[in-house]
């Protein structure tokens, strides 16, 4: 049994409003040197668990 093709979606636009979750508020994303990270770390700049986590087991595993 054949379905039915998709009709395309219609009057859709771009939404201009950003939802942000309350711990994201003030969060700023760039790109940083490797160096500068584990800098950042050892300075306690970045204290966030999972980042500090992730960057750790990236080094244990070679990969930084």
């Amino acid at each position: 049994m054949a379905s039915a093709p998709a009709s395309p979606a219609r009057q859709l636009r771009e939404s201009t409003a950003q939802r942000v979750e309350p711990e994201e508020l003030g969060l700023v994303c760039r790109a940083f040197p490797t160096n500068q990270v584990q800098r950042m770390v050892r300075d306690g700049v970045i204290t966030d668990a999972v980042t500090v986590a992730c960057l750790g087991l990236l080094m244990l595993h070679g990969l930084l």
